[in-house]
């Protein structure tokens, strides 16, 4: 790629070269040339600098468009002394590496890297809800329902990296980021430090003191049980609008000696239900051997004191689960701060045990599932599936009008409920993922297909554990092969002789191999893949599957518009360019998918674009 000549930038009123040496991305000067007021350094390598979004002790971290792929991303770049800094280069190369080597839904996925003006960038995700030491700020104290469904995220997040051998180091709310929705994601991995599961010994120590362990303030090693510390410390500020320690001290005897005498959680905010402040308290325990022994356990925990916290906030004019005559629970009306995907999680929780039993086998029974989410009706003993098939095409709905994420959440709620019954909670499993890949999002989509894959693992392991016979023997190969670099090898997955009621989870795994291959730009072997789905008719009609059909055909048709002449070669002239440019904007417009094959075309329309430049 061709790099901006060195500390130049040009005048967008006259054209005119400008020396912009020392300056500040975003700088406002003055043309030497035509005094024209402009911002200075606004092109960075393929983005164009927005506005300033937050300020660090080494970097600025830019609001930027992406005109490659029209979005909007983060670029963290890399203050002007420090790129001189070959240590902290390398530093920051590596933050990037570490960072983009994770993908999970709560850790903020690295883009890419460059180098602009002599300065080192990293492109982010952009997280539009702020972070939570702003919430802190401006609200005082985060209220306990709210924090904990975050905390529940976050605990995800860590728990994802140290299982990819690495402890974060720097957990505070300044590193939490939260987005539209309200989930939470993990940012800044720039002190990480890798363990592959065990202690690790820092080269350097600073932190942030006011959440540090106490092992990190005497050097010792650490391993995750240290963000763990950092971890509680931060729940600590949010809960009670102030830090435990509060000493920002650069005498390691006096952090150590404040720690030793941090207040009970419950003393500074009584308001605070017991079993969260013991969660908080067991975090930050002087000794890490006293903290949680894992991330599950302390999963479990907050989900469990956020449930108490949810029951005990429920007023007797609610009916409850010995009220109600079906013996589905009703959780309270949520709150403002707590409208977010864990309410879901609790629906889910209450039915899921009454109605899902054999579901799967039930409604293929050739009557059809309406098509959108049923009205509500008065309980019959034939209704109990309602709620359930309810939640089930809340997800098609989705799905049908093209909202890949709202769908992939749905199906990921019912995943991840353990109640949920088999084949159900697989299928749910593929589901997600499909609705993941086409929403373009391949790496979270792979992320999903490891935990499809643990827990069908198990039945691999015991073919006597209670589901596995339900269970079809070649979804672990297809979900292994899903996550190898090469393609999957279609259209041998789906086979006729398998049981009736392995079918739909061999048309999922079908997809979801054709899916990958086609995220990954081999689209010859997708396209195999696609035609299998839309030939699958089973015996016994399953109309609710019939949407995946429709899925790839939809692929397909994509496929051909990529076959169209303008992908063949560049233009010979800038007539040529113009036209071939026209032709993509009108083939743009007629993409029914998302993902590979719009980036496929827009970057074609990069290289047409840079081309006649090149010409002109």
């Amino acid at each position: 790629m061709v790099q901006d000549p060195p500390e130049i930038d040009h005048c967008p009123a006259c054209g005119a070269a400008m020396d912009v040496r020392g300056l500040e991305p975003l700088s406002e000067v003055a043309c030497p040339h035509c005094a024209a007021p402009t911002l200075v350094k606004r092109a960075f390598g393929p983005y164009t600098l927005l506005q300033l979004h937050a300020m660090g002790g080494m970097s600025q971290v830019f609001l930027a468009r992406d005109h490659l792929l029209d979005r909007e991303v983060a670029l963290k770049v890399l203050g002007a002394d420090w790129s001189m800094d070959a240590e902290r280069i390398a530093a920051f190369d590596r933050e990037a590496r570490v960072t983009a080597a994770l993908s999970h839904p709560n850790i903020v996925r690295v883009l890419r890297t460059g180098i602009a003006y002599g300065r080192f960038y990293i492109a982010m995700e952009f997280v539009p809800g702020g972070h939570l030491e702003n919430r802190i700020r401006t609200a005082g104290r985060i209220p306990e329902d709210e924090l904990l469904a975050l905390a529940v995220d976050v605990a995800h997040g860590l728990r994802a990296a140290h299982l990819a051998g690495l402890i974060h180091r720097d957990v505070k709310p300044g590193n939490i980021l939260i987005d539209a929705q309200g989930r939470a994601k993990l940012v800044d991995f720039g002190l990480a430090l890798v363990t592959q599961g065990g202690l690790a010994h820092a080269s350097e120590r600073w932190a942030t003191p006011y959440y540090a362990p106490p092992e990190t303030i005497e050097g010792a090693p650490e391993d995750f049980r240290s963000d763990l510390y950092a971890f509680g410390a931060t729940l600590y500020h949010a809960l009670a609008g102030t830090p435990p320690c509060a000493l920002d001290s650069a005498s390691s005897d006096e952090l150590l000696a404040a720690k030793r005498h941090i207040p009970p959680l419950a003393s500074v905010e009584p308001s605070i239900s017991p079993g969260t402040c013991r969660i908080v308290d067991q975090a930050m325990a002087w000794h890490p051997g006293d903290r949680f022994a894992g991330y599950d356990e302390m999963i479990a925990a907050l989900s469990d004191s956020a449930m108490r916290l949810k029951s005990a906030a429920s007023t007797p004019s609610v009916p409850t689960s010995s009220t109600m005559p079906t013996g589905i629970p009703v959780p309270p009306p949520p709150s403002p701060a707590t409208a977010r995907s864990s309410d879901l999680r609790m629906v889910i929780a209450a039915v899921v045990a009454v109605v899902l039993a054999g579901w799967w086998f039930l409604r293929d029974d050739g009557t059809p599932l309406p098509s959108s989410v049923p009205a509500p009706a008065p309980p019959t003993p034939s209704a109990t599936v309602s709620p359930v098939a309810g939640i089930y095409n809340q997800a098609h709905a989705a799905l049908k009008q093209r909202e890949y994420d709202v769908a992939a959440a749905i199906f990921e709620e019912l995943f991840q409920n353990e109640s949920t019954a088999e084949p159900t909670r697989t299928m749910a499993g593929l589901e997600s993922v499909i609705c993941t890949y086409s929403a373009g999002r391949p790496r979270h989509a792979r992320a999903r297909v490891r935990q499809v894959l643990d827990h069908v693992a198990v039945f691999e392991e015991d073919p006597f554990a209670p589901g596995a016979q339900s269970i079809s023997p070649g979804i672990v190969d297809v979900l292994k092969a899903v996550l190898r670099p090469e393609p999957v090898a279609l259209p041998a997955i789906i086979d006729a002789r398998a049981p009736v009621g392995h079918l739909p989870q061999l048309l999922l795994a079908s997809m979801t191999a054709a899916l990958k291959n086609w995220e990954q730009g081999m689209l010859n072997q997708a396209v195999r893949g696609f035609e299998a789905v839309v030939a699958w008719r089973p015996a016994s009609g399953s109309p609710d599957l019939e949407i995946y059909r429709d899925l790839a055909q939809r692929h397909l048709e994509d496929f051909k518009l990529l076959q169209h002449p303008c992908f063949t070669s560049l233009p010979a002239d800038r007539a040529g360019c113009d036209a071939a440019l026209k032709t993509l904007a009108e083939l743009e417009g007629r993409l029914a998918t998302s993902g590979r094959a719009r980036f496929n075309l827009l970057a074609w329309r990069h290289d047409i674009e840079r081309h006649a430049r090149l010409l002109k």
